[in-house]
C-alpha cells in the first residue's frame, strides 16, 4: 500500500511538472521560430535531464520513506514480542504464588521431622503437590526450608537434596526469580523454565516453593512467523549470550545454551549502561550487521528484565530491504518510461511544427 501510494504521487508530481514544461517549450519555440531547431534541440537535453533528475528524486526519497517505515515497523514487532514473553511470564508467575502461600505449607516449614504430626502433615502437602503437578502438567514441584534443602518435591528422589549453592535459591530468597536452564532430573531431562517464590511470614523467610515447567508455551511466542517473512527470526538470549529459546532454522539441541551469539546487535544490548535496570519494551531502532553465520541482516533489540535477557529480531538485508527497493525501482522505471512517451509526444509535434513552417 506504501508503494502504491509513493507511485501514485511520485507519478502525478513528474507527469504536472513534465506537462507544464512542456507547454512552456512549444511556447517558447512558436515565439522564437528563427531559432527554433537551437531551442528545440536545448528543449530536449532540458526534459531528458528533467525527466531523469525527477525520477532519481523520486526514488531516492522514496527509498528513505521505506526504510523508515521498515524500521518502525521492526520496532513495533520487537516491542510487541517483549511485551508478550513478559506478559506470560508475569502470568505464569502470579499462578505459582497462588499456590505457594497456602497455610499448609507454612505449617510444614515451621516444623521439624522429628515432631508430631509432622509425618501426616507432609503426605498431606505431598499429595497437594503432586496434585498441582498433574492438573497444570509441572515437570516438577518443590518445597524448600529455608536452607535450600527440599523438603517436599514431586519427584520423592531429590527430597532432602541440598539447593544452596545454587542461583534460585541464592535469589529466590529475595524476591520471584526466573531463569531456563536444563533439568537433569531422571525421568525429566528437558530444557525447562523454572520459578523461585520465597515463603515469608511477617517477615521471616519459611522456605520457597519451586517450579519448573516445560518450554513450548514460551517457545511459542519467539517462534510465531507472522510478519518476519522468510528469513526473520526472533530468539532471546541471557546475559552470556547465549541462546535460551528454540531457533527458527537450528534443532533445539543445537542452540539452547549452547549457540552463543556474539554480534554488533548482541554487544549493543548486553553491554548496554541500561540493561539490568531497564523495565520497558522499547526497542532500539534497527541497524544493518553481520550475524553469527556472516549474513548481513537487519536487527533490533529490546530488553526482557525478568530474564535479565535481550530479545532479538533480525531478518536477511536482502529480504528486508532489497524487496522494497526492487519494487522501488521498478516504479522509478515506469514514471521514466510514461514521461518518455510524453517526450516523444513533444518530439513529434514539434517536428510537424518545424515542417509546417518549413512549407
Amino acid at each position: 500500500m506504501v508503494l502504491e501510494e509513493l507511485l501514485w504521487v511520485g507519478l502525478v508530481v513528474v507527469a504536472e511538472e513534465y506537462i507544464r514544461l512542456l507547454c512552456y517549450i512549444i511556447m517558447f519555440t512558436l515565439i522564437f521560430m528563427k531559432n527554433r531547431i537551437m531551442i528545440f534541440l536545448l528543449s530536449v537535453s532540458f526534459m531528458l535531464i528533467g525527466s531523469f533528475g525527477a525520477v532519481f528524486f523520486y526514488y531516492n526519497n522514496s527509498t528513505n520513506v521505506v526504510l523508515e517505515q521498515t524500521n518502525d515497523y521492526f520496532e513495533s514487532i520487537t516491542s510487541a514480542k517483549a511485551n508478550h514473553v513478559s506478559t506470560y511470564l508475569k502470568g505464569e508467575v502470579a499462578r505459582g504464588e497462588s499456590f505457594a502461600y497456602q497455610p499448609v505449607y507454612k505449617e510444614l516449614l515451621r516444623m521439624s521431622k522429628g515432631d508430631v504430626g509432622y509425618e501426616k502433615l507432609y503426605e498431606k502437602v505431598y499429595e497437594n503437590v503432586d496434585g498441582i503437578v498433574e492438573e497444570f502438567a509441572y515437570l516438577e514441584l518443590d518445597l524448600w526450608d529455608k536452607d535450600g534443602i527440599a523438603v517436599v518435591s514431586s519427584t520423592r528422589e531429590l527430597e532432602g537434596f541440598d539447593y544452596s549453592e545454587y542461583e534460585f535459591y541464592v535469589e529466590g530468597k529475595k524476591g520471584a526469580y526466573m531463569d531456563l536452564f536444563y533439568n537433569p532430573t531422571p525421568g525429566i531431562e528437558v530444557n525447562t523454565l523454572g520459578i523461585t517464590l520465597p515463603i515469608f511470614d511477617n517477615g521471616e523467610l519459611l522456605g520457597i516453593f519451586a517450579i519448573s515447567m516445560a518450554l513450548d508455551d514460551f517457545n511459542k511466542i519467539p517462534l510465531d512467523r507472522t510478519g518476519l517473512g522468510d528469513t526473520g527470526e526472533v530468539y532471546i538470549i541471557n546475559k552470556d549470550f547465549l541462546m535460551i529459546t528454540s531457533s527458527r532454522f537450528f534443532p533445539e539441541e543445537e542452540t539452547f545454551l549452547k549457540r552463543k551469539i556474539d554480534t554488533a546487535q548482541s554487544r549493543s544490548c548486553v553491554d548496554g549502561s541500561s540493561f539490568a535496570g531497564n523495565s520497558g519494551f522499547e526497542s532500539t531502532h534497527p541497524f544493518v550487521y553481520e550475524n553469527i553465520d556472516g549474513i548481513e541482516v537487519l536487527g533490533t533489540h529490546t530488553y526482557v528484565t525478568e530474564l535479565s535477557g535481550c530479545l532479538i529480531l533480525e531478518m536477511n538485508k536482502s529480504e528486508a530491504i532489497g524487496s522494497h527497493r526492487t519494487e522501488l525501482l521498478r516504479s522509478a522505471f515506469f514514471i521514466l518510461i510514461i514521461t518518455s512517451v510524453f517526450m516523444i509526444v513533444f518530439i513529434f509535434i514539434s517536428n510537424k511544427v518545424l515542417l509546417g513552417e518549413k512549407r
